[in-house]
């Protein structure tokens, strides 16, 4: 893994159900419009839905490979590129199998829960 920290960092923690098809198929952009967002045919993905955006660059986005059980935090964590510090308050703020969004980065750190349904 790349042992660079990001400086600004959003951390999704949550359980899915789905295969790695339909999990990966979650993140997938579509370049059928060549960038044209505005285009009756630009679908956005499902993430970019959730979490209001057009489009992410995939260059700075870590998608963590699905994993078959759920695990524990330490173990999940383990594979994000944020600071001991930064994994620490995500570990105080998290609650177990609660879904959670994180902002972490330049001195902020936000926590909140995230609605299911």
């Amino acid at each position: 893994m790349n042992n660079e920290l990001i400086i600004k960092c959003h951390l999704w923690i949550g359980t899915s159900v789905e295969d790695e098809t339909n999990y990966m198929s979650y993140f997938e952009l579509d370049y059928s419009t060549q960038g044209n967002f505005d285009s009756p045919d630009y679908e956005r993905c499902q993430f970019c839905l959730d979490v209001g955006l057009d489009w992410y660059d995939e260059d700075e986005i870590v998608i963590v490979p699905r994993i078959d059980e759920e695990v524990d935090l330490d173990t999940l964590l383990a594979e994000v590129p944020i600071h001991e510090k930064e994994k620490g308050k995500v570990k105080e703020d998290s609650t177990a199998n609660t879904p959670s969004h994180f902002r972490l980065g330049d001195g902020a750190f936000l926590a909140s829960p995230v609605a299911s349904g």
